[in-house]
């Protein structure tokens, strides 16, 4: 595993789902964490969507956080804030943004 490393993009599991916690659950030999998920961290508890089956959000459809910013220890020092952009039009998952602080 680098020291620095950031894992982001759909993948397409639920933050209850066993691929979530085989992923934000792995620790190192010294049982430190070594991806924490970066929406969870800033937003504990909160599920809002990330996508959505109707992206017009014309009637009823199906939404869930499918969208992760996965980051390494190292990274997590320097992370300051975490969004989802639930205005965004123009596809079916909402723009996950991560802000860190520069060298």
């Amino acid at each position: 595993m680098p020291a620095a490393a950031i894992v982001l993009g759909d993948f397409n599991m639920r933050p209850d789902s066993a691929e979530y916690r085989l992923l934000c659950d792995a620790t190192d030999a010294s049982g430190a964490s070594l991806l924490t998920d970066l929406w969870a961290h800033y937003h504990p508890g909160q599920y809002v969507m990330s996508w959505h089956s109707n992206p017009s959000k014309a009637g009823p459809a199906e939404s869930a956080l499918l969208d992760y910013c996965l980051i390494s220890r190292e990274l997590g020092e320097k992370a300051r804030d975490c969004w989802i952009d639930e205005t965004a039009t123009g596809s079916d998952h909402q723009p996950l943004w991560a802000v860190f602080e520069p060298d």
